[in-house]
């Protein structure tokens, strides 16, 4: 195990890891379903990206920290909405994010030295959601078998949009 000042952690990331953006390929992806097997410590994420079409499930093993935030905007400043933020249990994200499925706003990923953090955000009703996942290792099944495979054919598919008549 590495030193502890080498965690990897979304809210203070080493300054040499650099964070892998999933835009292109997860944005509206649909959350399928979710679940955290605590016996295991697996946390498995199921998704299916319309736009690529594909089904993808990551399952991040030997799971360290999970962080499950909420905000709920309770009103507005002229264009500017003003929310609270809380922490919420895992339980939460399971019942109510997982229980229709939801659209994925964004999503990121991350990898030093042994450890894996992914991270994805969404909307259920007015309430935008999002879920960290730091474990020891992600494995990536179902139409495409890597990260970089999924965001080659995400980066593949908004070119091809980019260059397409309108």
């Amino acid at each position: 195990m590495r030193p502890e000042e080498r965690r990897l952690d979304w809210a203070h990331p080493p300054a040499d890891a650099e964070p892998l953006g999933l835009w292109a390929a997860l944005h509206d992806a649909a959350l399928r379903s979710l679940s955290f097997d605590r016996d295991s410590r697996v946390c498995t994420i199921c998704l299916d990206v319309d736009h690529l079409d594909v089904e993808v499930e990551f399952r991040i093993a030997h799971v360290l920290a999970l962080r499950t935030n909420r905000w709920t905007f309770v009103e507005s400043r002229g264009d500017r909405p003003i929310g609270i933020e809380e922490s919420v249990p895992w339980e939460w994200a399971a019942t109510e994010i997982a229980q229709e499925t939801q659209d994925v706003s964004n999503a990121a990923f991350l990898q030093d030295e042994g450890e894996v953090a992914f991270r994805f955000e969404g909307l259920v009703g007015e309430t935008f959601y999002r879920i960290e996942v730091r474990g020891e290792r992600l494995d990536v099944e179902g139409d495409v078998r890597s990260i970089e495979e999924l965001v080659a054919r995400g980066k593949a598919y908004w070119d091809a949009f980019g260059r397409s008549p309108r």
